[in-house]
């Protein structure tokens, strides 16, 4: 795949997840909280900082989509990567499938694009639309192809162990949210009994993992898992944030854990 040139697709990448990128030192890896298609850097005030995390958490599945730029191919939508994706060549592979003919209220300027499928990703569209990219001399409009993905690979954070996918409470967006009181979001301690079943390691981002202890985000590349053996429905992933309460008085690394559960892909989102 040709990406040696790279745009921001018009619409807007989600600027977290461009910073989360690049590849992060394994000892700290700097937690930015992804909601749907918002993200912000927290700043926890004290004696209520796990309120915030939760009831923010809590609302990620009225926040799916919104504000991505998203193409309607036969009933399915497909959303702008929140990666840089775009590229001057179509990537191998894949091979025109049509016109864009329906999208969402962001998506208008997508209207009668072309876009290109790959049956081996059938979660990815590559789509040739207008692009921007930043010179010395300003901003200039171009065109490129750029990937769109299904709203499952771009909004949820997912890790595959024995077989089973499991999904991380902070892209978790079920209504009832039964899991964040019982497990926490993220936590600094992890219950007496856990064991240690391996690193993590990235397999793609924008799609599913396919392989044993594979992510879908490079924030948890070559993170340690734990498991509870007297309870598989969680994993616990480790990770470091920072918070800056009225006690701390300044910017305060934690290195702790994100906590993940069994994925229900029939919970709505």
């Amino acid at each position: 795949m040709n990406e040696e040139k790279l745009f921001n697709a018009i619409g807007g990448a989600d600027e977290d997840l461009l910073e989360r990128s690049e590849k992060k030192e394994k000892r700290v890896k700097v937690n930015w909280i992804k909601w749907g298609s918002l993200a912000a850097c927290l700043i926890l005030i004290s004696g209520v900082a796990f309120y915030f995390i939760n009831q923010n958490a809590k609302n990620a599945g009225t926040q799916t989509g919104a504000g991505v730029s998203g193409i309607i191919i036969d009933g399915v939508t497909f959303y702008e990567s929140g990666w840089k994706t775009a590229v001057e060549e179509c990537p191998a592979g894949f091979e025109y499938g049509g016109i864009v003919d329906s999208v969402n209220e962001d998506g208008k300027y997508l209207l009668n694009s072309k876009y290109y499928k790959n049956a081996e990703f059938p979660e990815w569209i590559y789509v040739y639309c207008k692009v921007w990219d930043s010179t010395p001399n300003g901003e200039v409009t171009s065109m490129a192809y750029v990937r769109f993905v299904t709203a499952e690979s771009r909004f949820n954070d997912f890790i595959l162990y024995n077989g089973q996918l499991y999904e991380s409470m902070k892209t978790y967006s079920d209504e009832g949210f039964v899991f964040a009181d019982l497990y926490g979001i993220e936590i600094e301690t992890i219950p007496e009994g856990c064991v240690f079943v391996g690193s993590a390691h990235l397999e793609e981002v924008d799609r599913i993992p396919r392989t044993d202890l594979g992510v879908n985000h490079t924030q948890y590349d070559q993170s340690d898992v734990y498991i509870n053996p007297n309870d598989s429905q969680v994993l616990y992933i480790s990770t470091s944030w920072y918070t800056a309460t009225e006690k701390e008085k300044k910017e305060t690394l934690h290195n702790g854990y994100d906590v993940f559960v069994r994925y229900n892909p029939d919970k709505g989102e």
